[in-house]
């Protein structure tokens, strides 16, 4: 749940950048430079699609609105011109004076223009296409003769002038509901009704320093503002002033509030974007390595109207695009040198709200991270190191009857923790917390009843030991023939599961410490095993590229395959009934077992992922990988979450914009209606699943009765499409064939095709299989 880079263009303009616009429609980057050019990106690829040429001087500010597919760009060369979405001219209008900023006021359809001391409010006038095709191909300008314009054809005509600053309007900017804000160099703050403008209110000395940067909280509907006095103050609508950011000590040069994840943006001279949440403070360090802030030297920012997109300016002449992505990680915790090896969330009897995590790594650290409440719950601060280890921490488990964390570490100890207190590691009694016994590394922990703990280890023995004495109770030698690496505790049925480099899995009885069962099926080493409490089984990894599930007796019930990459963490998800799996190409994936579906899958990780586990009052997962981060994820909504919203990666998660599918009149006003008898039951289809089990009635009717009527759908379509094509071309088709335009239906052939409901759903096995 963060914003990733999507996009860099590199060498956008021969000169610096002064601004950017986007095209949600066509998914088109414009961007305004000081050489007077206006260029047109495709925002997928980076590719240059066109230049707009019309102003002769620096291209101060661009605007482009959903409402009248419109371009508009202002320049100090004192013009506002306004472009179609292919990039055509269609009016030019003097404004009298440079112009610095351009306002979108969507209650009103106006837009706002701020100048040398004065602002101007244009009503714009939406043009069909065949007024717009006509205004195109004249280019009509405020120096046209009058004879020439059209007054239907203007689309911008001049509503009011307000001159309320005694300096450069730097910028404005406009509320849901009509209100629109100023804010210049004579650090003045202007607040307008749209109904009458020249009534408004002005409140001086808001900064220090002159103000050059403005933006608009649509959630909270505050004003933000940037000063190169090197502050960001918030103020309310009544003009009061809210809360001031301190964080950069320069100018502030760029200014953005990003509605995805309410937090606001910022940079200045120093060209590194700091991030702030309104809630707490700043949470730079926190997203900076998932938002890839330290690669680019930022000073232009701007959030792109009712979309998740944010595009930067940077001292390089490059655009940079960011993208919210739902699967990215939301939180990035650094603290440790070397790789994390080890997570376990801690909840304690005395505050069992307030969930502790601690995280062991190859540093031989343990750290231990708290909610920081002075800041924000979401975030997590390490509150403090434990060492003690000499060399890798390679599990770390906790006894919540006894209040004791645990650790297993390669320098072949067992080492125990007080929460309750600091342990004093010169006194004699310290010695107690330190169990010696192994004779390899330390590699799986868990607790048993009867404060009973179990240790694994790479000497191929499971251990037992007394946690009130310290003392080993009993041993299991060669447990397995190879060294052991995974040890699961199920503790309803009270059993240990051990896997080390063999294809099975042994189950042994907790209290008797005897074997019980053998899982044999696998065909490659087994790499993970976890007990899955919500179906009662046995959960395993291997690298023969499946995942089994084993019912208590150890017979096979379900395999799933997946491509290519061994399991390096499973993590089992109660709450949500989901199984975690993090592999070899870094990235975690929930999967619904009972559906065999892909839930989601989480990207971001740089190296291996070592463990998984949840804080589930928050809906969070925290994952630890050799990259040497802690990243924290926000739970998928619901426990079972459709397959055709798994968000793979950025590009995966975009969602279709209503806006972007062509809808003609007639569609509109004569909607597609099926015939009862079309809605009739079909004849039943049988399609088997998994293990050759056949799908229920319901099912089957509902797959079959889908299918048929997307077919019908698919006629019906057909048919319209001929009809809307014989009265275009009856009735538009001599007016358009002169302006050379296609009809709705060709555009919409040619762009789309008809689709028939379903038609891109694959089965979640096989998409699970394409993107393991």
């Amino acid at each position: 749940m963060a914003l990733e880079v999507k996009k860099v263009i590199n060498e956008a303009h021969e000169q610096p950048i002064m601004c950017v616009a986007y095209n949600k429609m066509r998914k088109e980057i414009f961007s305004g430079a000081q050489d007077g050019l206006i260029k047109v990106w495709d925002g997928e690829s980076g590719k240059l699609l066109r230049t707009q040429v019309g102003h002769k001087g620096w291209v101060s500010d661009l605007l482009f609105t959903v409402y009248s597919k419109m371009l508009f760009s202002s320049s100090v060369d004192g013009n506002i011109v306004v472009w179609n979405d292919r990039g055509k001219e269609l009016q030019s209008v003097e404004f009298g004076g440079a112009v610095f900023c351009l306002a979108w006021n969507h209650k009103r359809k106006q837009l706002v223009v701020g100048g040398n001391g004065v602002i101007q409010i244009y009503r714009v006038t939406k043009l069909d296409q065949y007024e717009m095709t006509i205004s195109a191909g004249r280019g009509y300008s405020s120096a046209s003769p009058a004879s020439e314009v059209h007054e239907s054809f203007k689309v911008l005509k001049l509503h009011t002038q307000v001159k309320s600053h005694t300096d450069l309007v730097r910028g404005v900017c406009c509320s849901d509901s009509g209100k629109i804000f100023s804010a210049g160099y004579d650090k003045c703050i202007c607040m307008y009704e749209s109904e009458k403008p020249k009534n408004f209110t002005k409140y001086e000395k808001c900064h220090e320093g002159a103000i050059c940067s403005v933006a608009f909280d649509t959630d909270n509907n505050w004003l933000i503002t940037g000063s190169y006095d090197g502050t960001v103050k918030i103020w309310s609508q009544e003009g009061r002033c809210l809360d001031v950011f301190h964080g950069l000590s320069d100018t502030v040069t760029g200014l953005c509030y990003v509605n995805s994840t309410k937090t606001y943006w910022i940079t200045g001279k120093s060209r590194k974007v700091v991030a702030y949440d309104p809630c707490s403070a700043n949470i730079t360090a926190f997203i900076k390595d998932t938002s890839r802030f330290d690669e680019f030297s930022i000073h232009k920012l701007h959030q792109v109207p009712q979309s998740d997109l944010v595009v930067g300016i940077t001292a390089h002449r490059q655009l940079v695009l960011w993208r919210y992505n739902p699967a990215a990680a939301f939180r990035v915790l650094n603290a440790h040198r070397d790789w994390v090896e080890s997570l376990v969330v801690v909840h304690r009897r005395e505050d069992p709200s307030a969930a502790q995590v601690f995280s062991a790594g190859s540093d031989g650290l343990i750290l231990r991270w708290i909610p920081n409440s002075a800041l924000n719950t979401d975030l997590y601060t390490c509150q403090e190191e434990l060492p003690g280890h000499e060399g890798s921490v390679l599990c770390v488990v906790y006894s919540e009857e006894m209040d004791l964390l645990i650790s297993g570490s390669e320098d072949l100890t067992i080492r125990i923790w007080n929460l309750g207190g600091k342990v004093d590691l010169e006194n004699e009694n310290a010695e107690l917390n330190v169990l010696l016994g192994h004779e390899g590394r330390i590699t799986g922990l868990v607790c048993c009843s009867d404060q009973v703990l179990a240790s694994a280890s790479h000497d191929k023995t499971i251990r037992f030991w007394d946690l009130h004495t310290r003392h080993e109770i009993d041993v299991i030698e060669r447990a397995h023939d190879t060294p052991i690496h995974m040890l699961e505790y199920c503790d309803t049925r009270e059993e240990l599961a051990t896997c080390a480099s063999e294809p099975v899995v042994k189950i042994w009885c907790a209290y008797k410490h005897s074997l019980k069962v053998v899982l044999s099926g696998h065909k490659a080493d087994v790499t993970q095993v976890r007990w899955c409490a919500f179906r009662e089984c046995w959960v395993t990894a291997a690298d023969d590229e499946t995942l089994c599930t084993w019912d208590v007796e150890g017979t096979l019930l379900q395999t799933i395959y997946y491509r290519g990459e061994s399991v390096t963490a499973m993590y089992v998800d109660l709450k949500n009934e989901l199984l975690l799996v993090a592999m070899l190409d870094r990235a975690i994936r929930a999967f619904d077992l009972e559906r065999e579906e892909l839930v989601r899958k989480y990207t971001g990780h740089t190296d291996l992922v070592r463990q998984i586990c949840q804080v589930e009052e928050k809906s969070q997962y925290l994952s630890c990988s050799w990259d040497k981060s802690i990243r924290v994820w926000f739970t998928p909504k619901g426990k079972h979450q459709p397959s055709d919203k798994v968000a793979t990666d950025v590009a995966a998660s975009e969602e279709v914009d209503d806006s972007e599918t062509f809808t003609s009149n007639y569609e509109r006003e004569h909607p597609l209606v099926q015939p009862r008898a079309l809605r009739a039951a079909p004849t039943q289809i049988l399609k088997l699943t998994k293990a050759g089990a056949k799908t229920s009635k319901q099912e089957q009717l509902a797959a079959a009765e889908k299918e048929h009527e997307s077919q019908n759908q698919n006629q019906l379509g057909r048919r319209l499409n001929e009809l809307e094509e014989h009265l275009h071309s009856k009735h538009f088709g001599e007016d358009r064939r002169r302006a050379g335009m296609h009809s709705p239906s060709n555009m919409r052939s040619k762009g789309r095709g008809l689709v028939r409901p379903g038609q891109h759903r694959r089965s979640a096995i096989a998409f699970f299989m394409e993107h393991a």
